[in-house]
């Protein structure tokens, strides 16, 4: 089966108008720069998901960290051991800091769980301890 067209199909009547190399070179400019935009704009969300992933992820090691030193026996020397961080949250790392509220109570203590991801302080919680 051959197919063929007519020589007089081909060619563009009196009346028809082709795009010209111009228009199409501007067109995928445009196009382009459009492309870019929004490959930008994927980029910047992707970002801000990881970010608030990785904020989420602290809230709740710092939260964690101060229920544990809570349930612990009230230490005078207020060194407390900071709870096992899971293997899923590798990366993570929990400094805990104790001292005494300024001219309060010498039964309470200040808690202070600062979560680093990578050494980059991510979130400082502070909370309570009572004796």
């Amino acid at each position: 089966m051959c197919i063929s067209i007519a020589p007089e199909r081909m060619s563009m009547g009196a009346g028809q108008k082709g795009f010209t190399l111009i228009e199409i070179l501007i067109s995928l400019a445009i196009l382009g720069i459009m492309g870019v935009g929004i490959f930008g704009a994927l980029g910047g969300g992707i970002h801000a998901i990881s970010a608030t992933d990785e904020m989420g992820t602290a809230r709740n090691l710092a939260e964690s960290q101060l229920d544990h030193i809570k349930n612990l026996d009230y230490d005078i020397t207020g060194e407390y051991p900071p709870a096992p961080i899971p293997a899923e949250d590798a990366g993570y790392t929990a400094q805990i800091i104790t001292g005494e509220p300024a001219g309060r109570d010498v039964n309470i203590q200040r808690l202070t769980v600062i979560i680093r991801f990578h050494g980059k302080n991510i979130i400082r919680l502070e909370g309570y301890k009572v004796r």
